[in-house]
């Protein structure tokens, strides 16, 4: 349909979708239409003979999808921002090979990111790359971090930046680390804008969390869903039941007492 798409009709903006298989799409977009387009939406798979085309293009590119067929990191630098990006606000990697020490040249040269999703990521996010996307991607409103995979103690990460700094994030996926550290930290700090909350656990959060502790920092939640959530006995009128793993969790008129809990709070979903 592109081929039959003439020149003259001058786009401005378009949505791909670039699979391995079709490695002349986007060279053929940007033939037709250098001149004015100015903005892609891309969804693609790098690989280490379209890494230079996809160079080329990084400053048109708003919206970005990538999964990874090079276990190069340089290379995944190089299509994402090989120099400052302005243009590109929404992030997603997946299958992406491991970027430390790149991880800190890729935030810095992404300071309009709004989004960044991470699930996907090649692996576990560790304490140096949530203290990059802390320290300099603070204009964030969405962000999804794969489980944390550091096993140093979390009592010594609230020495450096930590999630207060994304003063305007509106959801955010992730363990349970980032949101433990302000209540280690005791701080007074509520996310005016977060509306949805989706929290896992992971290996240095396996204790059950008291939703008690965090509940002044959420004050807009809208949505929660989470895998470990208690909710103290003696505020629901429950009986103790047991998981398909033997686990006991009490189940509780969760509508009811969350409600009272977060007065926003529309939908709660809870991973057993």
């Amino acid at each position: 349909m592109l081929e039959n798409l003439p020149k003259e009709n001058r786009l401005k903006s378009i949505a791909l979708h670039i699979s391995l298989h079709d490695p002349d799409l986007l060279q053929l977009v940007l033939q037709k239409w250098s001149n004015s387009l100015k903005c892609i939406d891309l969804k693609c798979e790098i690989e280490a003979k379209n890494v230079k085309q996809l160079n080329f293009t990084s400053d048109k590119i708003r919206c970005l999808d990538v999964m990874s067929f090079t276990e190069n990191a340089q290379d995944v630098l190089h299509c994402i921002a090989p120099k400052t990006n302005i243009t590109l606000t929404k992030l997603t990697l997946s299958d992406t090979p491991p970027l430390v020490p790149l991880f800190n040249d890729l935030v810095l040269r992404l300071a309009n990111l709004t989004s960044l999703n991470l699930f996907g990521y090649g692996s576990s996010v560790i304490d140096e790359e949530m203290e990059y996307i802390f320290r300099y991607l603070i204009n964030l409103r969405h962000l999804i971090l794969s489980s944390h995979g550091d096993l140093r103690d979390i009592k010594y990460i609230p020495s450096k930046p930590n999630i207060t700094n994304l003063k305007r994030i509106q959801t955010l996926g992730s363990c349970w680390c980032p949101i433990e550290v302000l209540r280690i930290s005791n701080l007074n700090f509520e996310f005016k804008e977060l509306n949805k909350l989706h929290l896992s656990r992971c290996r240095n959060t396996r204790f059950v969390l008291n939703v008690v502790d965090f509940k002044n920092y959420f004050a807009a939640l809208e949505e929660l869903l989470d895998d470990q959530l208690f909710i103290p006995i003696k505020w629901c009128g429950t009986t103790l039941t047991a998981d398909y793993n033997g686990r006991y969790h009490y189940l509780c008129d969760t509508i009811r007492e969350m409600s009272k809990i977060f007065p926003h709070l529309r939908n709660h979903i809870y991973l057993f």
